[in-house]
Order: C-alpha cells, then sequence, then structure tokens
C-alpha cells in the first residue's frame, strides 16, 4: 500500500518476515535486525516494513511508530518510542484502526 507522509508517498509492506524481506528488496543481505524487530522505515527509498507476527493492536502500534519515523527522520530512536508509547494508547482506545493493515 502507499500512504502520503508529509509531501512524500511512502510503500507500506506487511511481510512474514521482516529479515527476508530487507534482504530481497535490498537484493543482498542486510545486516542482521535482532529477533525483536518487527518495524523497519527505509527513508532512503520510502519504504516501511512491518512484520505480521503480533495482534492487531501491536501491528497498529509498530505501524504508528514506523510513521513517526516516516515524519521526523532527525528524532531518536528513545525519542519515537516515547511519543508512540504515549500517543498510541489515546488513538487505540479512541477507536484507531488503521483498516488498511489488514487487506494484504
Amino acid at each position: 500500500m502507499r500512504v502520503k507522509v508529509g509531501k512524500s508517498y511512502w510503500n507500506v509492506y506487511v511481510v512474514k518476515d521482516i529479515q527476508d524481506a530487507l534482504d530481497a528488496a535490498s537484493g543482498c543481505k542486510v545486516t542482521p535486525l535482532g529477533s525483536d524487530v518487527v518495524g523497519y522505515t527505509d527513508t532512503q527509498n520510502k519504504t516501511i516494513f512491518l512484520e505480521r507476527k503480533n495482534s492487531a493492536q501491536q501491528l497498529a502500534s509498530t505501524y504508528f511508530h514506523e510513521l513517526l519515523h516516516a515524519a521526523c527522520p532527525e528524532m531518536s530512536e528513545k525519542r519515537v518510542y516515547h511519543l508512540e508509547r504515549s500517543l498510541f494508547k489515546l488513538l487505540w482506545r479512541d477507536g484507531w484502526r488503521p483498516a488498511c493493515l489488514y487487506r494484504n
């Protein structure tokens, strides 16, 4: 799927295995990600990868987290994490469910 973040369009892929998807996208083996990594934002290629191995809430939370990276690439992982943790709870409580994640 494609989403607009700021002035740019980003490709978003929900995949079975994020490491395999990154290797395939790059055409070679990329530096291994940790087994706990379920989302990855490639700012150079404007691509977001999400691993579909968690609950709907966790997938939506990861999507929101990666959108923050796309919107604010200069923001540290720690800052993105804290923003996601505080804002996502409100969004989820108020009914935000990104249906686009479940069409793949």
